[in-house]
């Protein structure tokens, strides 16, 4: 994973924290493996942090569109 939440400086530790609480609430309640929920959050705020200067609502809108993204993942398998 890029880990684009420790990287981003224009991110206040705040935010951070929001961002990743997020990602830990979508692993949950999902029951899809952390590191994909945290790749494919991180591409959408890298995505929408292009081009938002609001981002009080940005776990809201991410969180969202990764749920919907997440509904067609299917879980793989464990060995027999």
């Amino acid at each position: 994973m890029a880990d684009l939440l420790e990287r981003e400086s224009t991110l206040d530790e705040a935010e951070r924290k929001r961002h990743l609480a997020t990602i830990e609430r979508l692993t949950e309640q999902c029951g899809v493996p952390r590191i994909e929920v945290g790749r494919r959050y991180e591409a959408e705020l890298e995505r929408i942090l292009a081009s938002t200067r609001v981002r009080d609502f940005l776990p809201i809108l991410i969180a969202r569109k990764v749920r919907q993204d997440l509904r067609t993942y299917a879980v793989p398998e464990p060995a027999h």
